[in-house]
């Protein structure tokens, strides 16, 4: 029983089903489709870059069908549910039924490494509700206590703001949209800066603005128009090319992210943005910087994403 299931090739099939999706939801000026079009015709696609395609273009709405009528019939064998449970930083899978995992885990012990059991045991055990889903990257829905308030601010706002809603003055806007942001799994908040309710009311009085969904999902504009702060602590997925759509929206001009190494284990962040083009605009990268060890983020794990550039994109005006 290995845990690098995530990285095994797709079959010829399994391709076929892959460059039909492409097809399906990266039209043909999406800057991302090139990259895609490639892997395909390479033959040497992994379970890794089908669940990151999924995660990054695909409709939450959608997701579901699209995994299973792809043919990726092996996400659902156990043995490849140990695997995306021991990684959970490799994979972008569907909620599992964290309960019968611990069970299977369990009964198949002697098949697992103590390290691999250790791992997989702590995954399951740091989980917010034992007995609600799980993801692979060790997500689940967001507490409902905390939704309740979430729903109970934006109802008081008064606000028709559509899916985004922007924190107010209500000091318990800033307290909700900090909040958020702690329940990001280890990995995504290494990719982030996170505010606390002081410093978001702080930023607020300066200039800064701030957006956020029910759901767990937000984003900040600077005063000097940086889109920035991106993050999704839901297990709501293929919420980014939104934010990106409503960054423009509301006045965004520019950002900054990290150029993971197409390899690393994480999505490509500047690929995602430059996907989208909304109003005949789209972010497009002006300039590159080398990663710089001394403004690290805090904890960063050099051993799973490297020293990746740091690249400054630009919204800039394309046509339809």
């Amino acid at each position: 029983m290995r845990p690098d299931v995530p990285d095994a090739v797709l079959s010829r099939r399994q391709v076929d089903n892959f460059r039909e999706l492409v097809n399906k939801y990266l039209s043909p000026e999406n800057t991302a489709r090139p990259r895609y079009e490639d892997l395909i015709n390479s033959g040497k696609v992994t379970h890794d870059e089908f669940f990151k395609f999924v995660h990054s273009y695909v409709p939450v709405s959608e997701s579901s069908d699209v995994i299973r009528m792809s043919g990726f019939d092996a996400m659902y064998d156990d043995n490849y549910e140990v695997g995306a449970i021991y990684d959970p930083e490799k994979s972008f899978l569907p909620a599992y039924d964290t309960p019968r995992i611990r069970q299977f885990i369990d009964q198949n012990r002697d098949a697992l490494t103590d390290e691999e059991y250790r791992a997989a045991m702590e995954v399951l055990d740091n989980v917010r509700d034992p007995n609600a889903p799980v993801s692979a990257s060790g997500r689940q829905p967001l507490p409902p206590d905390y939704l309740e308030r979430v729903r109970g601010w934006i109802g008081r706002t008064g606000q028709n703001q559509g899916r985004f809603v922007e924190v107010n003055d209500d000091p318990l806007s800033a307290q909700l949209y900090s909040e958020a942001m702690q329940f990001l799994p280890d990995g995504p908040r290494s990719f982030v800066t996170t505010y606390t309710p002081d410093e978001i009311i702080a930023n607020r009085a300066a200039g800064d603005r701030y957006f956020m969904t029910e759901q767990g999902a937000g984003f900040a504009i600077g005063k000097d128009g940086e889109f920035k702060g991106v993050f999704n602590a839901g297990s709501e997925r293929g919420v980014a090319p939104e934010m990106v759509k409503e960054s423009i929206e509301r006045g965004a001009t520019h950002l900054y992210a990290f150029d993971a190494d197409k390899n690393a284990s994480v999505v490509n962040l500047p690929e995602v943005y430059g996907s989208v083009i909304h109003n005949g605009k789209q972010y497009q990268i002006t300039e590159r910087m080398p990663f710089n060890d001394d403004y690290a983020p805090e904890n960063w794990n050099y051993d799973l994403y490297g020293r990746p550039d740091l690249v400054r994109m630009d919204l800039v005006e394309v046509g339809q």
